[in-house]
């Protein structure tokens, strides 16, 4: 009976230390001064942004003081304002963007810099509104629809390739 109390006990701590042990990775930077790991960026970092003292306004991934991985960035009310991917401190691949209630606004992706494949855009009940296809050199690829409440409106543009 002992032996099963002191393996529960060892086991017990050694979940407990990993679960707590986290937060100490949170905001830190290395001896060189660079953020690295996890961050999560309040009103009392950024405020010039006129957030609440306890709101969150952006969180994510560093590496050598610059954004990679997921990032989240937030409105004031809470509710997230983008989901994006970063790579060396610049957006690329998928992002999300989000009105302030909290409805998608837009989806596409970057690459380069630029707009890159498929992107949406919705009106703020939800709805889509507008349905693209860029290039790399972020022209627009023909078709693309204009979508309104009772009517989908289909325009064929002609893509300048160099």
């Amino acid at each position: 009976m002992q032996f099963s109390s002191l393996i529960f006990s060892l086991v017990f701590c050694f979940i407990a230390t990993c679960c707590f042990a986290q937060s100490d990775t949170l905001n830190q930077k290395d001896t060189a001064g660079l953020k690295q790991g996890y961050w999560i960026f309040y009103a009392k970092d950024q405020p010039e942004k006129n957030y609440c003292d306890t709101c969150k306004i952006e969180e994510g991934f560093f590496k050598d003081n610059r954004k990679t991985g997921a990032w989240t960035f937030y409105y004031q009310n809470g509710n997230r304002k983008v989901k994006t991917n970063f790579v060396d401190g610049r957006p690329r691949g998928y992002y999300e963007k989000y009105y302030e209630n909290g409805i998608i606004m837009e989806t596409g992706n970057f690459k380069q810099g630029k707009y890159f494949g498929d992107y949406h855009r919705y009106y703020e009940n939800g709805c889509l509104q507008v349905e693209k296809h860029f290039d790399i050199t972020e022209k627009t690829l023909c078709p693309e629809y204009f979508i309104t409440q009772i009517v989908i409106h289909q325009f064929q543009f002609l893509a300048v390739l160099n």
